[in-house]
């Protein structure tokens, strides 16, 4: 029994492969217009209604809480009246 492969003529392969050729322009210009849309949504949506702003000499930061290495919760709270480096690291 012939496969599919062998069974279709020259003619229909021919003819298949056209249309998968076209069919990629068409792929790769819809998948490029949603990564466009997506981008613009993030790019006009912004940060919301949450401003942010670089600390300030002298001004009180706002009061945060963050897990510690032993997974203990801490807030900045906590050290009010000391010293505090806050070492962040974006990796």
């Amino acid at each position: 029994m012939k496969t599919r492969r062998t069974a279709l003529s020259k003619r229909e392969q021919a003819l298949a492969r056209r249309k998968r050729q076209q069919l990629l322009p068409v792929a790769l210009i819809a998948v490029g217009g949603l990564v466009l849309v997506v981008v613009l949504f993030f790019a006009l949506k912004g940060g919301g209604n949450q401003a942010v702003r670089p600390a300030q000499v002298g001004t009180p930061l706002s009061d945060f809480t963050l897990v510690d290495i032993s997974g203990k919760q801490v807030s900045l709270s906590d050290y009010k009246g000391q010293v505090v480096l806050v070492n962040a690291w974006a990796t």
